[in-house]
């Protein structure tokens, strides 16, 4: 006889949200690693404020990509261990997406796409560099994340309370951590 495991709903939106999520983390966390010299904007100015400022590097951006397209494969690797497809996408039991690559593209350069926005936007706010801004330094990544993979995935309302929840801890610790290593300047 064939046992049926059945899971609580909580506990499935919190899968499904980290599930679909890890792309755009890998990104968001791999572009401070190569400490990158070299502007996104290349020093170029907007109305007398830097376009984004030198937080924003190429290399770092190069290195969010590939970190994220790299997490992505992983998860496509690992999906036929955790997944019955059933050919509409979804899994059947967990409700997972199928990870694909035109999908972990979209999460992973909509990852980066926010925080650029974010430095974008504190530019435009005369904010300096490592100054806080609540909500789009913790949550700018994974919206526009969302907002970017929603024509070809948008995971349930459970899953993206999950994923913006959980992402205000995972950010803020993931900072500290890159603050004690002495990736970062600023411990948020």
């Amino acid at each position: 006889m064939i046992e049926i495991i059945t899971f609580h709903p909580i506990l499935l939106a919190m899968f499904q949200g980290f599930w679909f999520i890890i792309p755009a983390y890998a990104a968001n966390g791999m572009a401070p690693f190569p400490q990158g010299k070299r502007p996104l904007d290349f020093g170029k100015s907007w109305y007398g404020k830097r376009i984004l400022g030198d937080g924003k590097t190429i290399e770092g951006t190069i290195a969010g990509f590939l970190g994220g397209l790299l997490w992505g494969f992983v998860l496509i690797l690992f999906q036929t261990y955790v997944q019955v497809n059933t050919g509409i996408g979804i899994n059947q039991d967990l409700g997972l997406v199928i990870m694909n690559w035109p999908l972990i593209i979209l999460i992973v350069t909509g990852a980066l796409l926010g925080d650029i926005i974010g430095s974008f936007a504190k530019r435009r706010l005369d904010l300096d560099r490592g100054a806080k801004f609540p909500i789009v330094d913790q949550l700018g990544f994974v919206i526009v994340a969302l907002l970017l993979a929603s024509p070809i995935y948008l995971p349930s309302l459970g899953a993206i309370a999950f994923i913006l929840a959980s992402t205000l801890f995972v950010h803020l610790f993931g900072n500290y951590i890159g603050y004690k290593i002495k990736l970062k300047k600023v411990p948020w």
